[in-house]
């Protein structure tokens, strides 16, 4: 098994960057918004929390896009997570 959501710290830095070179460096070109993929499994991981709120916290410009795949690497989604009213099925 791999690390999951290794790639969405790493995300919201280059969406720290871009918020610090607009804001601290004045710099105009500064417009870039930084997109973050990864998949539902992702959303058990500390880290993710903690990125949506630094994002909310500083205004970052970053998209969190995630991929309900239903797995976290080997592990079913219904085995990881507790139901919500999102999990029922059509």
């Amino acid at each position: 098994f791999a690390f999951i959501g290794e790639g969405i710290p790493v995300a919201l830095g280059a969406a720290f960057q871009t918020r610090y070179k607009r804001d601290a460096l004045k710099d105009p070109n500064a417009d870039q918004v930084t997109l973050a993929f990864f998949g539902d499994g992702t959303t058990n991981v500390g880290q993710f929390a903690e990125c949506l709120n630094m994002a909310s916290l500083y205004k970052l410009p970053i998209v969190f896009v995630v991929e309900n795949n239903l797995w976290a690497i080997g592990m079913y989604h219904y085995r990881a997570t507790a139901p919500s009213l999102g999990d029922q099925l059509p």
